[in-house]
């Protein structure tokens, strides 16, 4: 207690010392920190994208190593400069504890010539990578830097964007560095042109998993490393990652920022847009971080010829796209290659994964959530919410319909080879995939044109509201049925479940109906000018697959024109981030009149 005592009050003395110096250091070091950010980043992107040199190596060490100490000396500044220390401990104690174990790496190498990532590494008995402690090191800056990133709320708050231009703003910007990423030399093995670079960052960020090029054999481990980033950002941000700077930033606990939070994630409440970020980041990486091992515990049972690294990569990346409903596989054919074509249980994680991350994090949070599952235990009555059972009944009525629908009408083509049960199976986990997530078990070149037409509308009604899923939403499709049955009946009011529906929610379900069919229609038109020579119907296909984020294609993707591959960049941005959006913008309130015009009487039908 007398140490801690004299500690404050020498602190108290530097303190007095430097406070007229307060304003113009801590401007320094904000300006300070984003040139040294900026600057190591382009390093790490050097080193990584282009080949090895003694003078490039070292030159990346060099500037690694003082981005590192730049933010020590940093955080003991700001240190210094607190008016509470033990509080500013304790909301540091992240990027504090990291620059700790960095200090103290460095204090055993310069006085005992101990590199501390090596000792940990063997302790964890992992000799493999000893060869690569430096990532070890390039993942504690990282840690860094983005604590700093976090704070750049402010800069977004000062600009003003409203939850429609974040999520625009946000996927541009990821789009934009994955196409940079992925043109660096050694991301692939011959170089890629631009719009392919372009068509594969937006594909992946866009979690569609069409591809101009072949992913397997185009690129590089590093490449696909990036590719795996893209789809787990991309997928994440439909909901999340436009304001994920809100949630790990200590100065985003202002109202306008939850308020931005709860318009984007739609919630019910301001105090719940925090923990449903933390549900949502929780149940990603749960779900994948389970897949992934369910995946390779199968490998390693079935004595794959996998090595272990590529049995854990091809697991992570592979649980990673089905969550993500990307579709994206590390296999030239898919999942119709022979080797991964029968291989039924990994098919079937992949099922859960795509089925779960199309259901949408709202209604997972709904039935999964201890504390929901624990209220409803107590409350018979009580069951779930009415959006989640409409998300979970519709979903697998759609399942069921497609699983029927494809193998009658593919019995006897593209399934012609199959046995009985690889064909219910094969039938089965294509209605699956392809409302959302795109991956192949059957040649689709081969599928008949009934059979295209009966995916085209699973692909346009989609995944489920806040999945990472696309198309028109289950719920969309559900109440324009409800609209439908009540204009049939002629009933005045529509009711689901015991619940009446709101007149203003089925204004937004048409509303995005109309504009997802508008896109369609003009895509559509104009591909079938630049790509003549195409079939019409795999055309239709393929744009309804690009605004879907599904990715499933009848082998046309290759061979587009340029023209081409930009009309369905567009589609896959737009069919992305464009109901989301509009649905952002209806929600707003309009200013309303407060005089009506008499009403005219106009035919329809």
């Amino acid at each position: 207690m007398p140490s801690w005592n004299l500690l404050n009050r020498l602190r108290e003395k530097i303190y007095l010392i430097i406070w007229d110096k307060k304003v113009p250091i801590m401007s320094f070091f904000k300006i300070s920190s984003f040139l040294v950010s900026l600057l190591t980043i382009i390093s790490i992107v050097i080193f990584y994208g282009y080949k090895h040199s003694p003078e490039l190596d070292k030159a990346f060490y060099n500037i690694l190593y003082f981005g590192f100490s730049f933010y020590f000396v940093k955080y003991i500044i700001t240190l210094l400069f607190s008016y509470q220390l033990s509080k500013f401990i304790r909301k540091t104690w992240f990027e504090g504890s990291v620059l700790l174990i960095w200090i103290m790496n460095v204090f055993l190498y310069l006085f005992f010539n101990i590199n501390l990532s090596h000792v940990i590494l063997e302790y964890l008995t992992i000799p493999s990578l000893l060869d690569y402690s430096i990532v070890v090191i390039q993942l504690f800056f990282f840690i860094v830097v983005g604590v700093e990133v976090s704070k750049v709320g402010d800069f977004f708050s000062r600009l003003n964007f409203g939850p429609s231009a974040m999520m625009l703003f946000s996927f541009l910007i990821l789009i934009s560095i994955g196409t940079s990423l992925l043109m660096l030399p050694e991301m692939t093995h011959q170089g890629i042109s631009f719009i392919n670079a372009l068509f594969t960052s937006t594909s992946a960020c866009c979690v569609t998993g069409l591809a101009t090029v072949d992913i397997a054999s185009v690129f590089t481990f590093k490449g696909k490393i990036i590719i795996l980033m893209l789809i787990q950002l991309g997928g994440i941000n439909m909901i999340s990652f436009a304001t994920f700077f809100a949630f790990i930033s200590r100065e985003s606990s202002g109202l306008k920022y939850t308020s931005l939070m709860k318009n984007i994630l739609d919630a019910d409440k301001l105090s719940s847009t925090r923990s449903l970020l933390k549900d949502i980041i929780f149940f990603s990486f749960g779900i994948e971080l389970l897949g992934s091992l369910l995946i390779f515990s199968y490998w390693q049972i079935t004595n794959t010829s996998f090595s272990i690294e590529q049995s854990v990569f091809y697991s992570i990346f592979h649980s990673v796209s089905a969550f993500n409903n990307a579709g994206l596989t590390l296999w030239s054919d898919g999942l119709y290659d022979i080797s991964m074509r029968h291989s039924y249980f990994i098919q079937t994680v992949i099922m859960f994964l795509i089925f779960f991350g199309g259901l949408g994090f709202f209604a997972m949070q709904d039935i999964f959530l201890p504390s929901n599952i624990r209220l409803r235990n107590k409350m018979k009555w009580k069951g779930l919410q009415l959006s989640t059972k409409i998300a979970l009944y519709t979903s697998l009525a759609l399942i069921a319909v497609g699983a029927v629908a494809f193998y009658v009408l593919e019995y006897d083509s593209s399934l012609a080879r199959e046995n009985t049960f690889s064909a219910m199976f094969a039938s089965l986990f294509q209605s699956v995939s392809s409302r959302t997530a795109g991956f192949n078990t059957v040649n689709f070149s081969l599928v008949g044109q009934p059979a295209l037409l009966f995916f085209i509308i699973l692909m346009f009604i989609g995944a489920s509201p806040g999945s990472t899923g696309g198309g028109i939403k289950t719920t969309t499709f559900y109440l324009l049925f409800k609209l439908a049955v009540a204009t049939i009946t002629g009933k005045k009011y529509i009711e689901s479940k015991h619940h009446s529906i709101s007149f203003s929610l089925i204004d937004k379900a048409t509303t995005i109906f109309l504009f997802a069919i508008s896109l369609i229609f003009v895509s559509t038109f104009l591909l079938t000018i630049t790509e003549g020579d195409i079939n019409f119907i795999n055309l239709l296909f393929e744009e309804v697959s690009a605004f879907g984020t599904v990715g499933l294609s009848t082998g046309i993707t290759e061979n587009l024109s340029i023209p081409g591959k930009l009309i369905l960049i567009v589609s896959m941005f737009v069919g992305r981030v464009g109901p989301l959006t509009l649905g952002i913008a209806l929600s707003k309130k309009a200013i309303t009149n407060r005089y009506r015009y008499a009403s005219a009487n106009i035919m329809v039908g």
